[in-house]
């Protein structure tokens, strides 16, 4: 028979990683609009942003990979990310150029 006492179903995991992934992707967007609003220029060459190869791009200093297992809080903040051009960006991550 049905007891009016049973507890209630607890969150299923699906449904965590959902709320987790949500919480991630606003902080996110927070430091990514904190940095664009700090970073007017790109930090290699120093042009302004605009369209195209200059669309902006937000760079972590320390990679993801490096602080893999850290809070989303560690690896995203900051004094670790920096607003590039495109093709700044490229350049750094494929080991062409290095931030001063």
């Amino acid at each position: 028979m049905f007891n009016a006492l049973q507890l209630p179903k607890p969150i299923s995991r699906k449904a965590e990683k959902a709320a987790l992934k949500r919480k991630r992707q606003a902080h996110i967007a927070r430091v990514r609009l904190s940095v664009s609003i700090r970073d007017r220029r790109c930090r290699l060459c120093g042009d302004v942003f605009g369209v195209g190869e200059y669309t902006p791009e937000m760079h972590e200093i320390q990679s993801r990979a490096a602080l893999r297992g850290r809070p989303v809080e560690d690896i995203f903040n900051l004094d670790n990310c920096v607003m590039l051009h495109r093709k700044c960006h490229r350049d750094i991550t494929e080991h062409k150029a290095v931030l001063p």
